[in-house]
């Protein structure tokens, strides 16, 4: 099953809810797990906050977080390892903070 997460902008000027629709997140599950790509967005703007696989419930391959926030927001961040949920390797690429 494949579900996909859809938020509405909101401005936090205004303190009200636009009307642009932005993705928020896709998953796939199988026995009410999550299993196989995995991507979780910036509400605001729109970018690849996290890039990842699941394999029954566990993460599995390459990760990649992108910077939410600052003067690098929206790069590469760090990538991560796993085997199954076991962290193998963790590279960091830029100084998000």
């Amino acid at each position: 099953m494949n579900r996909t997460g859809l938020d509405y902008y909101f401005d936090l000027a205004t303190n009200t809810y636009g009307n642009k629709l932005i993705r928020t997140g896709t998953e796939f599950m199988k026995d009410g797990k999550l299993h196989g790509p995995y991507k979780d967005y910036d509400f605001k703007d729109g970018f690849i906050l996290i890039e990842s696989n699941f394999v029954n419930g566990k993460e599995n391959g390459t990760v990649r977080v992108y910077c939410p926030d600052g003067r690098d927001k929206g790069k590469l961040w760090e990538i991560k390892k796993n085997l199954l949920g076991k962290k193998i390797k963790k590279t960091f690429y830029c100084e998000c903070w």
